[in-house]
């Protein structure tokens, strides 16, 4: 099958407008951060090597049919923001310079327009449209789904729509019954998709419904008959039209070569600095393109997640850091990815298909196998500055997790992965490996870089190396010199600050019940794989630390006296943990279970029925129907039955139920949350419990924990307090709080 990726252009402009980063401006001042994010996602879909790509837009909505056949047809919606009209403007001129086919016909609105062409697409092709509207549900075939790019390789197609309830032949009815409020079109009241969706499996029809009315219950009798005038003025205005009348060439949408001269003075105006080297299929000598030779159909990551990359500005000139080399300048390349945590045997990156191996082509990485090998690796480490360092492991918690190889890079486009375990092959012994790392792990002037260092400091800890001399965290860096972003893992770094597009882990490890170890992926994808990490991190030290010699005296003192000396402390008591009395927690568990026995009794008494208290939805039948409590709130999914309600409920009525549930609830909690989970986290190697402490992601600037969040542990109850005693200190130590 041939591909036609379609975009939904208003859609995705309101996105790309309202993406959850800071404002952009361009050198003028102008704000471009909607033409960025935009932009990105083109290229984005440039870089999949797609057969065919096409925009269509939306003319205007007082010029389409339905306006004209219903007045309040969108009259709900305010007025465009005044500085999206001007990047749209722009997002135009962009689309005109890359030669990428625009459609748009007065009258009609894009959807129309993708339903046309839907239409008329021939047999091969396959089409996915850029857009999660549900009112493209209704166009969805075999070969026709909706692509989301935050969400990159998920196609929304036909056999997935089911799952709501209904099949593409049935979203018309469905809608029909619903309404639309987002285009203020009006349904049938009380009537949502999932009623929606039940009715029209039993009668077929929105009609059939309406003529069934007599069926229903009073309430949803009368709601019908109301609506009965309205009905069929709905069902014309969310039915798309698949035979509008327009010009459509497919040749025309073959996906575009855009010309780098052509396009390379509107992206510097706007300083827009990468982009010119993400173009894919010109000026194929340029030396890091990401898209040349992409393989078509692979991941290519959200695109408005590109937006963190600043228009920066030179300021009064760079100064020279701790990191600072005195060789060639950083380099970097193009393409996108999906998240991965960076941190060793990490898991849960999702893709499409393997990523598109360009940047990895032109790679040179190598396997130590040998001690001719280890001793070439020696010599490329020997009077280097700075190299960066990546773990292979069969684990995520780094005092259970065995080493299975470390990563080194000491300059981009190539990087060394040492296999020191291997079920498949016979690799060097780890002694020996790290004997022969240790001139460099350990010389205090090297400077150490990694993504996420603290879980390696601490793997290589426990395989006996000594790690002495500066660190340069990559993670630690971009989080503080963006602070804006929201995830700093390997392959969101790569996607945004390089335009690299990783391999996800789950391409070698999977994912759920079917994952497997590290241990068990073959050397020849895992060699890569690690290489690949560690060529990224080196690649963003060199980005990072230039943006670093840039910035402000307090931000580089900050990062260079403060916070990367602290990965070092914080891996430290990470590796010390804290000692958990198991079986005080196991007697807890058992006591608090019987508690919360004696209490589901208390409370079927009190309502006079049984009933499941874990159920909002019963406890509300019971609360509101049965004994006839106030409501005191609704939310979206019906009668609110929080703490808050619970609580007022309490102070309002003599009853005991609403008492009995906070009490209930509470003790379900420190069970379900606390006493329970905690046991699990202990090490098998030192019976210890070691979280994990987080420098950055709050927005004080304050430590955070997880695994387990030891900062989160009760203290108002007594219950509470009495899990805290769990946590004990050795023989001749204490243990202190600090804040």
């Amino acid at each position: 099958m041939k591909t036609f990726y379609l975009i939904d252009g208003h859609a995705q402009m309101f996105r790309a407008y309202y993406a959850p980063f800071r404002e952009l401006t361009a050198p003028d001042g102008r704000p471009v951060k909607a033409v960025y994010v935009f932009t990105q996602l083109i290229l984005s879909l440039l870089a999949k090597r797609p057969d065919y790509l096409a925009i269509a837009f939306d003319v205007g909505d007082d010029s389409t049919f339905r306006k004209a056949e219903y007045d309040e047809y969108k009259a709900n919606r305010d007025e465009s923001p005044e500085d999206l009209a001007e990047q749209y403007l722009l997002v135009r001129l962009i689309l005109e310079k890359l030669n990428v086919a625009v459609f748009e016909q007065r009258g009609y609105e894009a959807d129309d327009l993708i339903a046309t062409i839907a239409k008329r697409l021939p047999d091969d092709v396959e089409l996915r449209i850029v857009s999660k509207d549900k009112d493209l549900h209704q166009v969805l075939t075999e070969r026709v789904g909706l692509y989301d790019p935050k969400d990159d390789a998920t196609l929304f197609g036909p056999d997935l729509l089911p799952a709501k309830g209904y099949a593409p032949e049935q979203a018309v009815e469905i809608q029909t019954l619903v309404g639309d409020p987002t285009d203020n079109v009006p349904g049938v009241n009380g009537i949502g998709v999932k009623t929606a969706a039940k009715l029209i499996q039993q009668y077929g029809s929105a009609d059939a419904v309406l003529a069934a009315a007599d069926e229903q219950t009073p309430k949803r009798r009368e709601n019908l008959l109301a609506a009965r005038e309205i009905v069929p003025i709905t069902r014309r205005l969310v039915t798309l039209l698949n035979d509008v009348p327009m010009a459509f060439d497919l040749e025309a949408c073959r996906r575009p070569t855009p010309d780098r001269e052509r396009v390379k003075p509107i992206f510097d105006d706007l300083g827009f600095r990468t982009f010119v080297e993400q173009l894919p299929g010109a000026n194929d000598g340029a030396s890091n393109g990401a898209s040349d030779g992409a393989s078509d159909g692979t991941a290519g990551g959200p695109a408005a997640a590109g937006a963190e990359e600043a228009l920066r500005s030179g300021g009064s000139g760079p100064q020279r850091s701790m990191f600072a080399r005195d060789d060639a300048p950083s380099q970097g390349a193009a393409g996108s990815g999906t998240d991965r945590a960076g941190n060793g045997a990490s898991a849960g990156a999702s893709g499409e298909a393997p990523a598109p191996a360009s940047h990895r082509d032109h790679a040179d990485y190598r396997t130590v196998l040998t001690a001719s090998d280890l001793d070439d690796l020696v010599a490329d480490l020997t009077g280097t500055s700075a190299f960066a360092v990546d773990t292979e492991t069969t684990g995520l918690r780094p005092m259970d997790a065995d080493l299975l190889g470390v990563a080194i890079a000491t300059r981009a486009e190539a990087a060394w992965y040492v296999p020191v375990r291997s079920d498949e092959r016979e690799v060097l012994d780890p002694d020996r490996v790290l004997a022969a790392l240790a001139p460099f792990l350990g010389d205090p002037q090297v400077v150490k870089v990694g993504q996420n260092l603290k879980y390696d400091l601490q793997v290589l800890w426990n395989a006996g190396a000594r790690v002495d001399g500066p660190i340069f965290d990559t993670l630690i860096a971009a989080a503080l010199l963006r602070p804006d972003r929201r995830g700093n893992g390997l392959d969101a770094l790569a996607r945004d600050l390089l335009g690299l597009d990783l391999v996800p882990t789950s391409d070698l490890i999977g994912k759920g019940k079917k994952q497997i170890s590290m241990l068990e992926v073959p050397l020849d994808r895992l060699a890569p794989y690690a290489a690949e990490d560690a060529d990224v991190t080196w690649r963003l030290f060199e980005l990072l630390r230039d943006e670093l010699d840039r910035a402000p005296d307090d931000l580089r003192t900050l990062v260079e006296e403060l916070e990367f000396p602290l990965v070092r402390v914080l891996a430290r008591m990470e590796a010390r943990g804290i000692h958990l009395d198991a079986a005080m927690l196991h007697a807890s568990a058992e006591n608090l279970s019987a508690r919360i026995e004696t209490l589901r009794g208390e409370l079927q008494e009190a309502a006079g029925r049984p009933f499941n208290p874990d159920s909002p939805a019963q406890l509300s039948e019971v609360l509101f129907d049965d004994l006839g409590m106030r409501v005191v709130k609704r939310t979206k999914t019906g009668r609110s039955t929080d703490a808050g309600v619970l609580e007022t409920l309490a102070s309002e009525s003599d009853h005991p139920l609403p008492g009995l549930v906070l009490r209930y609830r509470e003790l379900t909690k420190l069970l379900g949350t606390y006493v329970a989970p905690l046991p699990s986290y202990v090490s098998e190697v030192d019976g210890r419990l070691h979280a994990s402490f987080h420098q950055v992601g709050a927005a004080t600037g304050r430590l955070s924990s997880s695994d387990p969040n030891l900062q989160n542990i009760p203290v108002r109850t007594e219950d509470g307090r009495r899990i805290r005693t769990a946590f004990v200190a050795e023989k001749g130590m204490k243990l202190i709080s600090a804040d």
